[in-house]
């Protein structure tokens, strides 16, 4: 095997810090997660989208795979933002949500025949808000969907909403459609908490009431989510929220962490704190909160999977079933591309995403609603296990200050320190990493944690990771990957 020069490597770690700079400079860095790997330029047709998926069904029908397809529909709507929320929504405008069910009208007929084969599995209306639709609009966007796609006898059928916009005569309606499970985004039932959210039109007796109509029609499935680590939340007004929740009797209730927010990634970046956890270590007791809450939830009767507790890496959400109620659907969640139970998933409507199974990923960005099929209207890249891998790494890093190798092996079924043999040999004649127990550490003194990172990037997905539009217009940039592409 040939010696590795350290010239050479120190040549790289250069090159990586140009990088990094500019990175910088573009505000952009490797702990902006999903944000570096997309070019924010539409580069995708609905033609083009067509072709995708023929060709992938195709595939996957030749090879004989059957794959399970979920439809994801998404209403951005709002009636104002939640200051917490991370996902994209638009204020509600009668005028804009018409123009939005004609735009969802016209991708459904356009697409109808590429799937005219196929059965969907699963349904999702997500958003956004998708029951602040009035009832003729609801009705215009479920006539779309079911009148041009097929769906399986027993499908999962799921709508997000908030109590607050439910009413007897949208669930009649809904219940009509096949809609079986109701998941409402409650996040917390402290009226100070709601304030600081911007959600105080939120009632306790606007939950038990839309829970009440939802059972009343025959739907069981109903699930209530609650966000961990809201602004001037702690463990006391945690628990109370938790414990009303449980109260309802929902089939299933789902504890999300919040999400960190795009501060702090800065704040990391900087080394002016150490770890999301020291976000929530203010105003939580994190030594026993987790406890309390499996306390509450066995004394109510509901199951949960103990190695959910915690903020550890990889628990986005603790899902607490009730004893009676097992919520198949709600451990389908999965964030991997490569994931051994990754649904293939065709989304409809602005800012929903798709993917197809370890190949591509796109984002719908028709903000003007353009119905025609050749228009670029979509963003997206190609899937590498590189990339997925890369992600992954990037967030056990944020998480844990250390990659755990050994979840990545049992994530992607691969063996991390064959896959990434130089970029180890590299990193270690430079001094910049340190392995303990199959833990990977990068020692901050000796190298910047996205410069370390950069060596872990393969030639091939070079080019994608920077054709973001932040570099289109730096000829110089494209030189610096041509000098390292030739390395």
């Amino acid at each position: 095997m040939p010696t590795i020069d350290k010239r050479m490597i120190i040549r790289k770690l250069d090159f990586f810090s140009k990088i990094n700079n500019e990175l910088i400079k573009n505000n952009l860095n490797f702990f902006r997660g999903f944000d570096l790997f997309n070019s924010k330029k539409p580069k995708f047709s609905k033609k083009d989208i067509s072709e995708l998926w023929s060709g992938h069904l195709k595939e996957r029908s030749k090879a004989g795979i059957k794959d399970p397809l979920s439809l994801y529909v998404h209403i951005p709507f709002c009636a104002q933002r939640c200051n917490f929320c991370c996902y994209h929504s638009d204020e509600y405008s009668k005028e804009r949500i018409n123009r939005y069910l004609e735009s969802i009208k016209n991708d459904c007929e356009y697409f109808k025949k590429t799937f005219s084969n196929i059965e969907f599995n699963s349904v999702y209306f997500g958003g956004g808000t998708p029951n602040i639709l009035n009832h003729k609009q609801l009705n215009r966007l479920l006539s779309s969907i079911f009148n041009n796609f097929r769906v399986a006898k027993r499908a999962d059928i799921t709508t997000e909403g908030i109590p607050a916009f439910i009413t007897k005569r949208k669930v009649a309606l809904l219940n009509r459609y096949g809609i079986n499970r109701f998941s409402f985004g409650v996040q917390s039932l402290n009226k100070k908490v709601l304030d600081q959210s911007a959600r105080l039109y939120q009632t306790e007796r606007q939950i038990k009431n839309a829970i009440s109509f939802c059972q009343k029609s025959g739907v069981k499935n109903i699930n209530i989510d609650l966000i961990f680590g809201l602004k001037s939340d702690n463990d006391k007004s945690f628990l109370k929220s938790f414990n009303k929740a449980l109260s309802f009797s929902a089939a299933t209730v789902t504890v999300y962490k919040l999400r960190v927010p795009k501060d702090y990634y800065k704040l990391f970046y900087t080394k002016r704190i150490e770890n999301p956890r020291d976000l929530f270590k203010k105003n939580y007791n994190l030594s026993n909160i987790f406890q309390k809450m499996a306390k509450a939830a066995q004394k109510n009767n509901y199951i949960f999977n103990k190695e959910d507790l915690g903020l550890n890496y990889g628990n986005q959400c603790i899902v607490f079933n009730r004893s009676d109620f097992i919520d198949e659907y709600a451990h389908k969640a999965t964030y991997s591309f490569f994931s051994k139970n990754i649904e293939s998933c065709f989304g409809l409507g602005l800012y929903s995403q798709s993917h197809t199974y370890g190949k591509a990923f796109y984002r719908d960005a028709n903000h003007a609603f353009i119905l025609d099929e050749e228009s670029k209207i979509y963003t997206g890249n190609t899937i590498t296990m590189n990339r997925e891998v890369l992600y992954e790494m990037v967030e056990n890093l944020i998480e844990f200050r250390y990659v755990d190798t050994e979840k990545i092996n049992a994530k992607f079924d691969i063996d991390f320190f064959k896959y990434f043999t130089e970029p180890i040999k590299e990193l270690t004649i430079l001094k910049a990493i340190k392995i303990k127990k199959n833990k990977l550490y990068i020692l901050d003194k000796k190298i910047k944690k996205t410069e370390a990172i950069l060596f872990f990037v393969r030639s091939e997905f070079l080019r994608t990771l920077l054709s973001v539009q932040a570099f289109l217009r730096k000829d110089y940039f494209y030189n610096l990957v041509e000098e390292k592409l030739s390395i």
